[in-house]
Formats: structure tokens, C-alpha cells, sequence
């Protein structure tokens, strides 16, 4: 399916989703797409779910440095100072070790195994997120990218 984000520039969050089948290209069309985005930058707070990620889509050691460094040449200097809630199942530790090569450049990203603890984290409320998850996940799959 692919990825998609809304952002609220009044609230200051932004809301990633990651579903189905998700490519290293996707991943990384998504980092530059993300850099291109004026809201996205500003957002303050982050929530990047993928517990909807296929398990054939969880990276390799090598895609993850790949992607890591993506984001830290496009991304990094946008969000130092955001925080960063990574919802994660499947590819829990994948996510961990994508937060270990990022870490010196953001420095609150934490993975969370559910939405209501990574929510209290950052201070949103999960019945306000909830919504915007299924969402963005429903119009991935009514909507797939071509």
C-alpha cells in the first residue's frame, strides 16, 4: 500500500501511517516528500504508526542505515527538537534500531508498543488521533497508489 501523513499545523502534529507492502523506495520518496512539506517541518510532535506494515516490508540492517541516512541528510535539522512516538508491533526492533542510528540528531524519538502510551508521551489525546490513523489507513486502501 504505501505511506501517508496528515499534518495540523494548529496543534503542531503530525500523523504518518505505514501500510501493507512499503518499498526502501517508497520509504525514501516519503523522507523527500516529507523535506519538501513546510507543514511537516514545523510539526512539533510526530506519531509514525506501523503496526500495519507487512512483514515482508520490515527492513534489513542495510535498508535501515540507507533510510537512516535519508533522514538525516533531508530530514534530521527540521525536527531536532520534536518529540517522535514510532508505534510499532511486528517491527518493533527494527524501529528501535532505526532510533539508535538517528539519535544524534533527534534526541526524543521513542518506540512505543501501543498508541495510548506514545499519545501520553507527547501530550495529544488518543481518541484525537485514533481517527486520523484509520483514516489515513482506509484511504490506502480504498485509494492504492498506482
Amino acid at each position: 500500500m504505501g505511506i501517508s501523513y496528515r499534518c495540523d499545523p494548529a496543534t503542531g502534529v503530525s500523523i504518518e501511517v505505514w501500510h501493507g507492502a512499503v518499498s526502501l523506495d517508497v520509504a525514501r520518496l516519503h523522507v523527500e516528500q516529507l523535506a519538501k512539506d513546510p507543514e511537516w517541518a514545523a510539526s512539533r510532535r510526530i506519531i509514525t504508526d506501523l503496526r500495519g506494515l507487512e512483514p515482508d516490508s520490515r527492513p534489513t540492517a542495510d535498508q535501515i542505515k540507507g533510510l537512516g541516512d535519508a533522514f538525516l541528510q533531508q530530514l534530521a535539522y527540521l525536527v531536532s527538537d520534536a518529540k517522535w512516538s514510532v508505534i510499532a508491533d511486528e517491527a518493533f526492533a527494527e524501529a528501535l534500531v532505526f532510533g539508535e542510528q538517528i539519535r544524534h540528531e533527534v534526541r526524543r524519538m521513542i518506540v512505543f508498543s501501543n498508541l495510548v502510551t506514545a499519545c501520553v508521551w507527547l501530550g495529544v489525546e488518543p481518541d484525537d488521533v485514533r481517527p486520523v490513523i484509520e483514516d489515513l489507513r482506509r484511504q490506502m486502501v480504498e485509494w492504492p497508489a498506482s
